[in-house]
């Protein structure tokens, strides 16, 4: 049976299955403040959702746990996918 997610979806998850292209995408984008209280060489991409079903084709989320200041925590990540921008 095919898949309902788009193919993009597993693209962008496959992705950030390695550990260097989830570090890169973090150092990047978290805000200074974020990134000093994390170990972000220790994140980990975990197999948790929190999605429901109806917003699947239209969401991607990641879920890394990490440690906060030697405490275990975690980063959420929401990716929207779509094909044309809002105005």
């Amino acid at each position: 049976m095919p898949s309902s997610r788009p193919k993009h979806d597993e693209l962008i998850k496959k992705a950030f299955e390695n550990p260097l292209v989830a570090r890169e995408f973090f150092d990047e984008h978290l805000p200074d403040e974020v990134k000093k209280l994390i170990d972000i060489n220790n994140l980990k991409l975990e197999k948790d959702s929190f999605i429901e079903k109806n917003l699947k084709k239209s969401f991607v989320d990641l879920l890394f746990s990490v440690k906060f200041t030697g405490e275990d925590g975690f980063v959420y990540l929401l990716l929207e996918n779509q094909s044309t921008p809002d105005y």
